[in-house]
């Protein structure tokens, strides 16, 4: 009789992969009908830390404030709400194992600078009691400088702002390289927009996608040894699996 260790076990991960989209694809369609978005984040949020927690309240101080400055705006189907990628990280990363409070504040704000109006002195005044981690310049690690064009170089999927962002994240605190991960692995979980483009553009950016998102997660987890491995190992496996 062969002892297996929990550590040995193999992840399911075309099971996590299924548990995954049909978390979030409920999510959405509860959205669709009309339910508040901030009892969907609090529901996230209760699969994060327990009530009475600091990391409880902290995450819901977190929420709030990203709900808040992303203001309505929706996803490419029109219904979704943008902010719900970022209230869905930390569920990625709490299903990894992931402790850090850190990491799952960084990850519910991490778009914030990027995406919203928000400014750094905002970030900075928020106020955390689960961490003495400086969250502000944590988010900067993952954040996209967007003053730097965009724009693809012919035959490549990697442009300017994208190089930058990541030869920035080289060396970074492991708990940001794991949110960077769980970015990315959300990318190969909510391809359903996808369906509402053109053949050919959808095919384009799919094929770019697979490729900035292969080049990103190669070069930032390059010799690294601290950081989730089974996290790193489901990226991969949704990298190769991808498909809209």
């Amino acid at each position: 009789m062969t002892e297996t260790t929990e550590k040995s076990k193999v992840p399911d991960f075309r099971g996590i992969q299924r548990e995954f989209q049909n978390k979030y694809g409920d999510l959405k369609k509860r959205l669709w009908s009309g339910e508040d978005l901030r009892e969907v984040s609090n529901e996230l949020i209760e699969n994060i830390s327990e009530p009475g927690m600091p990391l409880r309240a902290d995450l819901i101080s977190a929420s709030t404030f990203a709900i808040k400055k992303f203001d309505g705006e929706m996803r490419q189907d029109q219904r979704t709400p943008l902010v719900l990628h970022s209230l869905f990280l930390p569920f990625i990363l709490k299903t990894f194992g992931e402790k850090r409070p850190e990491a799952f504040l960084v990850a519910t704000l991490h778009d914030t600078i990027e995406d919203t109006a928000t400014t750094l002195g905002e970030l900075k005044a928020l106020r955390f009691s689960s961490t003495n981690a400086d969250i502000p310049r944590l988010i900067e690690f993952i954040t996209q400088d967007k003053t730097v064009s965009d724009a693809l170089p012919e035959g490549s999927a990697i442009s300017a702002r994208v190089k930058k962002f990541m030869e920035g994240l080289v060396g970074a605190p492991a708990s940001i390289i794991d949110v960077e991960l769980a970015d990315r692995t959300h990318d190969f979980l909510d391809l359903e927009y996808m369906k509402l483009l053109a053949p050919d553009i959808a095919q384009s950016r799919f094929v770019n996608k697979k490729e900035r998102n292969r080049n990103i997660v190669s070069l930032i987890t390059k010799d690294r040894n601290d950081l989730n491995e089974n996290l790193l190992k489901f990226f991969w496996f949704l990298y190769e699996n991808a498909a809209y």
